[in-house]
Formats: structure tokens, C-alpha cells, sequence
């Protein structure tokens, strides 16, 4: 299972002929590992170890054991260029960054300093606004004095008008 699944993931790593040749030796292995099991639980110890140590058990032993010696330099060859990819990939954005981390910093300034641009801006515009509203201020209450003053006057005038409109019905 785990040889199936290392050739499912790497499978540059396990190719051709050779690939063939060591499936074939492992199904031969285990055919034969199968009847000598069988040959066991007949009881026939002599006929498995026979078989166990036959020149074709042998054969198919070195043929496989080669195969996963070639396929564990393929692993390991796989492993390599994956290893460099990722290395290729990882500079590549290490680069990247290097790069940008700059223009990021720069921007960065750029976008604070217009921030602190505006905010100055907005200091003196409200100390203007709050200068003008206390002019204004100032203006209305010395309007409005005067205002108070005139309606006195008024007042005033009216009652002299209306004494002498008094006089003038008692004279008449």
C-alpha cells in the first residue's frame, strides 16, 4: 500500500520498463509467499522452506530489491526538484518583497504625511471657524445691545408721546 501510494504521488519517480519489471517480481514474491502460507498450514514445513529458499523465489527477490532501489533514487531525485522548486519559489517571493517592501514603506509615508497634512489643515480651519464665531458672536451682542437701547429709546418716546398726546386732550 504505502509503495502504491508513493507512485500514485511521485510518479516520475517509478517509470518504464523497470516499473514494469519490479510490479511483476512483487505479484511473483507474493504468489509465492501465498503457497508457501498454504504449504504451512497444510502442514508440509519442508515443501515452504523449500520454496522459500528456490532459485525463482531468489530471482524474484533481487529483481524486485533492485526495482526499489531505483524507484528510492527516483523518490529521492523527486524529492530534490520539489525541494528546488519550492527553494525557486520561495526566493522568488522573498524577492518579491524585498522589492515592494519599499514602495510599501514609501506609501505608507506618503499616506501619513498626507494625514498629518490634512489634519493641520483642519486645526487651523476649526481655529478659524471658532475666530469667526466668536467675532460673530461679538457683533450679535453689540447689535443686540444696541437693539435693547433703541427699544428703551422708543419706550421712552412712546410715553412722551403719550403724555403729550394727555396734555394735549386735557388742553383740548
Amino acid at each position: 500500500a504505502a509503495v502504491t501510494e508513493a507512485w500514485r504521488r511521485a510518479p516520475e519517480a517509478h517509470r518504464g520498463e523497470a516499473a514494469a519489471e519490479t510490479n511483476k517480481a512483487n505479484i511473483a514474491r507474493v504468489a509465492i509467499g501465498q503457497r508457501v502460507f498454504d504449504l504451512v498450514r497444510q502442514g508440509d514445513m519442508v515443501s515452504a522452506r523449500a520454496l522459500l529458499s528456490s532459485d525463482e523465489y531468489e530471482e524474484q527477490k533481487q529483481v524486485y530489491a533492485r526495482g526499489m532501489v531505483e524507484f528510492a533514487a527516483g523518490l529521492a531525485d523527486a524529492a530534490v526538484a520539489s525541494l528546488q522548486r519550492q527553494q525557486h519559489q520561495a526566493l522568488r517571493q522573498v524577492t518579491l518583497g524585498v522589492l515592494l517592501g519599499p514602495f510599501l514603506v514609501a506609501g505608507w509615508l506618503v499616506v501619513l504625511r498626507a494625514t498629518r497634512h490634512w489634519q493641520v489643515a483642519l486645526t487651523r480651519l476649526n481655529r478659524s471657524l471658532d475666530q469667526k464665531v466668536v467675532e460673530r458672536t461679538s457683533e450679535l451682542s453689540r447689535v443686540n445691545e444696541r437693539l435693547r437701547a433703541e427699544i428703551i429709546e422708543r419706550e421712552q418716546a412712546t410715553e412722551r408721546l403719550e403724555e403729550s398726546l394727555s396734555e394735549l386732550d386735557q388742553f383740548n
